[in-house]
């Protein structure tokens, strides 16, 4: 992983300090759970997005576990275990066109990188 793409992650901790101490007057961060798929090396803050790794329908935070429909959800479940990107706009995050592109092409330059 390149060492500006862990230094922007980490990033990610003083930010939610900073977003409790505005919702709620004092110092902490919640929930603490988006912590871990950070500390696992499974999210990351590239450009002005966070790209989550996920494996679809292992986990809580798979895409799948949120679908209602049998039909929809039996068509998913043929995909379970597959990786595939998830991304989050983190508070803040620019998003001009310019910006965007920015980010996606740095993002599958680090994708390659690390063999994602």
């Amino acid at each position: 992983m390149p060492v500006d793409v862990i230094d922007s992650t980490m990033t990610v901790v003083p930010r939610h300090v900073q977003i409790h101490e505005r919702k709620r007057g004092s110092v902490g961060f919640e929930p603490g759970w988006w912590l871990l798929p950070i500390l696992r090396g499974e999210m990351v803050q590239v450009g002005s997005l966070q790209f989550h790794r996920v494996n679809l329908g292992v986990g809580n935070l798979s895409p799948s576990r949120g679908i209602r429909s049998r039909r929809v959800s039996s068509a998913v479940s043929d995909f379970d275990g597959a990786t595939l990107p998830s991304d989050h706009i983190p508070y803040g995050a620019a998003l001009a066109p310019h910006d965007l592109d920015a980010t996606f092409a740095r993002a599958r330059e680090v994708s390659a990188r690390c063999g994602a």
